[in-house]
């Protein structure tokens, strides 16, 4: 080959290269407006360390497995965020079948190194091994520096000048009673200056529209102050939509999970919001399907 041609052909694989690599990470999420005075959350959908994710996890002697295909986006955001569907508890009985869920207290370390600043602990699993179950998770997220919500735990934390609130709520072991929600929302808007974001597990299972009953939640709790609300439970995607100046994803999906038997039960999605301290916030959605019964790759 003549030395023009080689120079060519080097000069046009260079270009391939370069221009597939700002193609991945503008599909992972990364290019997305500017990032100047805003705070950048990426949210995720159910994740569950028990049952078959345990054994998983146990079978490879690697409590980091779930999250090696996702970590070094989860980790670039300034706050990452997901439903913890499991309750971590020392010696958790291992199976692969039932409904009652637990994992490791060392599946936390997965969470560490996926980058998770806070997680939901309101949910209809959580309770799976009691109030101590509870206790013992909440521990074991805090030892870590993750800050769970729900079940009278909140968070705030100020990124960037943007002071942000996180609550959640549980409307499937029992029916919330949207006045009190509303009024709880309310109260925790006007005292707060920037940003309350909501967690909230609801609506029906294996179902990809939102309820009547989450349209009306998730309005009213825009209307009364929040920002964003992210919803969990359905194991199938739901619509992600604005709502006046708010967003509401009705569901995530699975993001960790044992749910290999549908492609619907292995799809979900990820949402990376720029949060500014004022004005619009912008989101973009990242498919993920779930492989070898709990570990989540981009798609």
């Amino acid at each position: 080959m003549a030395v023009g041609q080689s120079a060519r052909l080097i000069a046009v694989c260079m270009f391939v290269i370069l221009v597939g690599g700002v193609f991945w990470w503008s599909k992972q999420g990364a290019i997305l407006g500017d990032r100047d005075g805003k705070v950048e959350i990426l949210a995720v959908g159910d994740v569950m360390l028990g049952r078959s994710v345990n054994t998983g996890m146990q079978k490879r002697r690697d409590w980091l497995w779930p999250f090696r295909e996702t970590a070094d986006v989860l980790r670039r955001a300034d706050i990452t965020f997901g439903n913890l569907e499991t309750p971590l508890i020392a010696k958790c009985p291992k199976t692969d079948t039932g409904m009652i869920f637990c994992g490791e207290l060392e599946a936390v370390k997965g969470l560490k190194f996926g980058g998770f600043d806070v997680m939901s602990v309101a949910n209809n699993h959580i309770f799976n091994h009691g109030r101590a179950g509870l206790v013992e998770t909440v521990t074991a997220l805090k030892d870590v520096g993750i800050a769970p919500i729900g079940n009278g735990y909140s968070h705030e934390v100020t990124v960037n000048g943007v002071r942000i609130k996180w609550l959640a709520f549980d409307d499937v072991n029992g029916k919330l009673d949207k006045e009190e929600v509303v009024g709880v929302v309310s109260s925790f808007a006007e005292a707060l200056d920037d940003m309350l974001i909501i967690s909230i597990h609801w609506g029906n299972e294996y179902t990809d529209k939102p309820s009547k009953r989450q349209r009306e939640l998730g309005q009213a709790m825009i209307d009364a102050g929040a920002k964003i609300v992210i919803g969990h439970h359905p194991h199938w995607v739901q619509a992600v939509e604005r709502y006046r100046d708010g967003v509401i994803a009705y569901s995530l999906g699975n993001f960790v999970f044992d749910q290999m038997w549908s492609d619907k039960t292995r799809e979900g999605v990820a949402v990376r919001f720029l949060v500014p301290k004022e004005g619009v916030i912008e989101y973009e959605l990242m498919p993920v399907k779930i492989y070898d019964y709990g570990q989540p790759r981009w798609e």
